[in-house]
């Protein structure tokens, strides 16, 4: 059986209409080359997206549907792309808006919680697809503790990177911010929540390049003078310097060791 492709957040009650079929998350980098994307979109572009447009082309034949939020939780980038994947590719979109919905936001003790900030947001994502449906194939549950606002070091604010390494410079004790926490919350397209940043935590403030959640997270970086970082494809030796720098100046943080 092929399986649902999602990119973004779409509604849950759209989700459960599929319970029970295997899902493929889009948004995630693979094995499928970003070099593919390059046919339809350009080459300098939102790392994310371009991953859509290759993870799309290389498992076109394994995908029955795709599912696609293009309400205020996504991007004008993603409606776009979403148009060139039903048009050239001959594959049926789905469309969810789910800012439609009056929502409190929910807990978010995975992002409060003490796991590596890699394993964090991997979870986060993997549980919005999985949670409350028969979704096959789905990490389980791991056991954790939720921190309290004293014991965190550091906070992360932004979407999850293409090259997870980065997030291996952060500890532990990293809070997770903005659109991340927003999808844990179940409320990612709520500005406001994206918005609430802790005064007194130092935050890296993370975009892909290009993308544009740039001027959001360069603005809450000089807001709250924090650090503002943008990364394509790869983790570059001058990210990684600045990186660090801000970790052990701001918070005494020594990744290297």
């Amino acid at each position: 059986m092929k399986k649902i492709a999602i990119i973004g957040t779409p509604d849950y009650e759209l989700l459960a209409r599929y319970a029970g079929r295997d899902f493929i998350d889009l948004d995630i980098g693979s094995d499928a080359p970003l070099s593919l994307a390059e046919r339809y979109i350009p080459k300098i572009y939102c790392a994310i997206l371009r991953t859509v447009v290759s993870n799309t082309m290389h498992h076109r034949d394994t995908i029955d549907c795709i599912i696609a939020e293009v309400g205020e939780a996504k991007c004008d980038g993603a409606r776009l792309v979403c148009t060139l994947l039903e048009r050239e590719l001959g594959l049926t979109v789905i469309r969810s808006k789910q800012q439609d919905k009056a929502s409190t936001p929910n807990p978010a003790p995975l992002s409060d919680s003490d796991l590596p900030l890699a394993d964090k947001l991997a979870m986060i994502m993997d549980s919005y697809i999985a949670k409350g449906l028969a979704v096959k194939g789905h990490q389980p549950a791991r056991e954790y503790t939720v921190l309290s606002d004293k014991q965190f070091r550091v906070g992360f604010w932004g979407v999850p990177p293409n090259d997870f390494s980065l997030l291996k410079l952060f500890p532990r004790e990293t809070k997770v911010l903005g659109w991340t926490r927003s999808v844990e919350a179940r409320v990612p397209w709520s500005l406001d929540y994206e918005m609430r940043i802790p005064d007194t935590l130092p935050t890296v403030f993370f975009t892909q390049s290009f993308c544009q959640k740039s001027s959001l997270a360069r603005y809450l970086a000089t807001k709250h003078n924090g650090l503002y970082v943008d990364m394509d494809e790869k983790l570059s030796a001058s990210t990684r310097a600045k990186l660090e720098a801000f970790l052990e100046l701001s918070a005494g943080i020594k990744p290297w060791s």
